[in-house]
């Protein structure tokens, strides 16, 4: 029971000349921390910070595992996560975050690496707190229990919740440790979080017992996220057990490996538990290696679920199965493309088919990693406007409903009445000739030149193309409107004599456009006629015939030489006379020349070499220099 306390006033007449007023109180002004200019460590500039300041860390590679400590902090790289590493040292997990964090707590912009933990989290630890993690790569970590990427739990005393924002990430090549087994979640692990939010993220061939990419148990969004290459024993991307009631939608999942049911997602909710909602997902070319389920297999308690326009399309046994023992029923299954070379919808689930909507065509993708939907798709305007929680725009950030009724799958085919065009400029690239060892740089404009908005999936260097590659990009990821553009840098390092071509790939919306490259490595290059000399038995004291040397650059550019000098075993015993060639700038085809002598200082077998500096690659270039004294 509350107690309210009775406030007495008493007015004193104070002097004006004795009256004090207190200064007011100000709010801590944000301060920005710089590592290592000010701190040697990002952790010795996070013991420093308060609530609202900012550790903004240089490029290079910090090794050490750091704790936020409870700080509304944003600790950010400087030039993002190419540059700035956060290496754990294969010690102990890199980031922790376990004091009642808030999404203000920002870890922004840093490759994240090398973690390893005998419990959860190699990567990423968030234990009762809320953090934002965006913008980083998530890579190489291992966990002996779950999450070896980023792992999420509710916990702490008093309880407290988890529910952070992850979003932007690169999360791939994380695993469990190598022996272990029980780990669920090789990308992301989240047990008991609610509220938590992951959106936009790509999460790549990751590892673990249970769920490659993610293990889910609670409340949340998933959305928007690249989910492939990931593999496990039971769901290759996703495995949900126990219970999960957030939102699954617009995800691309594909390419993923589980070597037990459900190549796609997993999921066997416990008694009780209640549903999750999964939404235009795009759910293709999984693999459940030897059981059922290529796509989705639905197991336990599971009639609460609903899946409303979704792409589901694998191989194998069944494409989705909804199993029948322990079992409530199956989930409810609405305007979705069920497509397999197996059965396509088995156990429970097997009446559903034409039914609520439901087709098994070929849904026409695109191809060549491509799941966008080809002009004609059975998926287009197939599904159902009216499915709950129906994003408002596809994953590529294009408008949900074009043409009326919305698509099957994660990504709605632009019906604007243009087609999507993407012009190039310049439409080749030649950096001509190039000095071998140097580099040069040239720009490619891509510009949306059609009637409707292009997304641009991913720019990349054609394979067997080492000499070329991508050094800046500002397009993968774009959506471009009608007449915008958006720039690649590309870099041709000339490491050989000779022509050297490739090919710029651009993937998206408007399909594969390529860009042919090509450069010519040149360099001088040292003849040396002859090859060697020998001065035969001159006396002691006495000096030889001169020795002719002539220098030819035979290279398919200008050969600069340098200095000519005598090493070996007796250098003392031979001059060089005459020399036009050091300081020389041979264009192709032309000569200088030297002179040897020989003046030997002892009787016997006495020897040198005449060594010639240039710029060719293979410098410095040698003749072997002999004569014996008598």
């Amino acid at each position: 029971m509350s107690r309210r306390l009775a406030r007495r006033i008493v007015i004193v007449a104070v002097p004006a000349m004795l009256l004090f007023v207190a200064p007011p109180l100000t709010a801590h002004a944000a301060t920005t921390l710089n590592v290592p200019a000010n701190f040697a460590t990002i952790q010795a500039a996070i013991n420093a910070a308060s609530d609202g300041d900012t550790v903004l860390v240089a490029p290079g590679t910090y090794t050490e595992s750091i704790d936020f400590l409870g700080k509304a902090i944003a600790v950010e790289s400087a030039q993002g996560p190419g540059g700035t590493t956060i290496d754990g040292g294969s010690q102990a997990t890199v980031v922790s975050f376990h004091s009642g964090e808030s999404r203000a707590a920002v870890l922004q912009g840093f490759t994240i690496q090398h973690g390893v933990t005998t419990t959860q989290g190699g990567g990423i630890e968030i234990f009762g707190a809320s953090p934002t993690v965006s913008g980083n790569v998530i890579a190489n970590n291992q966990a002996g229990g779950d999450g070896a990427g980023i792992d999420v739990q509710s916990g702490g005393n008093p309880l407290r919740t988890s529910s952070p924002l992850i979003t932007g990430n690169t999360i791939t090549g994380n695993s469990e440790i190598p022996g272990w087994s029980g780990g669920a979640g090789g990308g992301i692990s989240m047990n008991g979080a609610t509220g938590a939010e992951v959106i936009g993220n790509t999460i790549t061939h990751n590892q673990n017992d249970s769920g490659g990419a993610m293990n889910l148990v609670g409340a949340g969004t998933i959305s928007d996220n690249m989910m492939s290459g990931n593999t496990s024993n039971s769901g290759g991307a996703i495995w949900i057990v126990n219970g999960f009631t957030g939102l699954i939608a617009q995800n691309v999942i594909v390419g993923n490996t589980s070597h037990g049911p459900g190549g796609g997602i997993f999921f066997s909710p416990a008694s009780g538990s209640g549903g999750a909602l999964l939404v235009s997902n795009t759910i293709a070319d999984n693999q459940a290696v030897g059981n059922s389920g290529s796509a989705v297999y639905a197991a336990g308690w599971s009639s609460q679920w609903q899946l409303f326009n979704n792409v589901l399309q694998g191989a194998g046994t069944s494409t989705v199965e909804c199993d029948t023992d322990p079992s409530d029923g199956p989930p409810r299954l609405d305007h979705s493309d069920v497509f397999g070379a197996g059965t396509v919808l088995a156990g429970t689930c097997g009446s559903m088919l034409g039914t609520s909507g439901n087709i098994s065509a070929d849904p026409r993708f695109v191809g060549g990693g491509n799941y966008r939907l080809l002009s004609g798709s059975p998926a287009i305007d197939a599904g159902n406007n009216s499915a709950l929680s129906l994003p408002a725009a596809d994953f590529d950030g294009l408008p949900r409903i074009s043409g009326g009724v919305v698509d099957i799958g994660a990504f709605e085919f632009q019906q604007s009445g243009a087609p999507a065009s993407v012009s190039i400029s310049p439409a080749s690239v030649d950096f001509g000739s190039q000095p071998v060892g140097s580099t040069s740089s040239a720009s490619v404009t891509l510009t949306d030149s059609g009637g409707t908005l292009v997304h641009v999936d991913s720019v990349a260097i054609g394979a067997g193309s080492p000499a070329y590659s991508v050094s800046a990009d500002a397009c993968t990821g774009a959506t471009l409107n009608p007449g915008a553009n958006c720039v690649v840098g590309v870099h041709f390092t000339a490491s050989a004599v000779g022509a050297v071509s490739g090919q710029l790939a651009v993937t998206g919306s408007a399909g594969t456009l390529t860009v042919p490259l090509s450069g010519t490595g040149v360099a001088g290059q040292v003849s040396m006629q002859p090859v060697s000399l020998s001065f035969g038995r001159v006396r002691v004291g006495r000096q030889s015939a001169a020795g002719s040397i002539t220098l030819t650059n035979s290279g398919n550019g200008t050969l600069h030489v340098g200095a000519v000098s005598l090493l070996g075993q007796d250098p003392a015993d031979f001059a060089v006379v005459s020399n036009s060639c050091t300081g020389a700038a041979l264009a192709p085809a032309a000569t200088c020349s030297m002179a040897v002598v020989f003046q030997p200082a002892a009787t016997g077998a006495r020897t040198a070499t005449l060594t010639i500096a240039s710029d060719d690659p293979a410098s410095p270039s040698t003749v072997p220099l002999a004569g014996s004294g008598r």
